[in-house]
């Protein structure tokens, strides 16, 4: 009876050091590179009654912008930090009863941080799960740390810069692969498409528009992508 009981415990023992092993294994940080594509901007329908005709008017402002990211992660939810840098160009394109045309109204340099919560659904490839995909949905906080003209444009200053500390939000979406290098090494790739709510900057401007008569302007907010590389270890 003492050896029966000494079994099932040993037994319990090993069952339950596996599922702490296990659990241990679904948590990892790590970190690495992010470079990401942004397009947005302020779109206004301008009617003018007198003329009998209907143009449009097109602000554009998209960037480049490269940096790192660190996460932590469960299983089915990554949490993490980045930050980066780049160039931003504004530019507009109209078809006006005075004419059509386009051109670059401004460049600025920047540099931001984004702060991202996504939900995932790990699906192991292969016998051994050495390769793992996942889904990606959430959203992400993305804060101007500040900006700055490269050249001197005479715009007023609420069309010539973000406002610093400028927040966005965006929803994300994509697909991430996890390659593993080791027991608890691993590579790991996110690729993301993003929709962004409007900028302060860019309601603004949409609301000056508006004060001019003949014109019906929106801001519809923007759209971007992002490919983020890094390493990561599992806890």
């Amino acid at each position: 009876m003492a050896k029966k009981g000494l079994l099932v415990l040993v037994f319990a023992a090993l069952v339950a050091g596996g599922v702490f092993a296990e659990s241990r294994s679904l948590f990892s940080v790590g970190g690495g590179v992010l470079l990401e594509l942004e397009a947005g901007g302020v779109s206004a329908d301008v009617n003018v009654p007198l003329a009998g005709n209907v143009g449009n008017l097109t602000v554009i402002n998209d960037h480049v912008g490269f940096g790192g990211w660190f996460f932590a992660d469960a299983r089915f939810v990554e949490l993490s930090v980045g930050f980066f840098g780049g160039a931003r160009d504004v530019h507009a394109s109209w078809n006006l009863p005075v004419g059509q045309g386009s051109g670059r109204l401004y460049e600025d340099s920047f540099f931001a941080f984004n702060l991202s919560l996504l939900g995932k659904f790990p699906i192991d490839l292969g016998r051994r799960g050495n390769v793992s995909i996942f889904p990606l949905l959430g959203i992400g906080l993305n804060v101007l740390g500040g900006s700055e003209l490269d050249d001197d444009s005479g715009f007023p200053n609420e069309l010539e810069r973000w406002e610093a500390n400028d927040l966005t939000v965006r929803i994300k979406f994509g697909v991430g692969g996890d390659f593993n290098l080791g027991q608890r090494l691993f590579l790991r790739t996110n690729l993301l498409g993003f929709y962004r709510l409007p900028t302060s900057q860019e309601r603004d401007l949409a609301s000056s528009l508006n004060n001019i008569p003949g014109f019906d302007a929106s801001a519809p907010g923007g759209f971007g992508g992002s490919l983020r590389v890094g390493i990561g270890f599992r806890i």
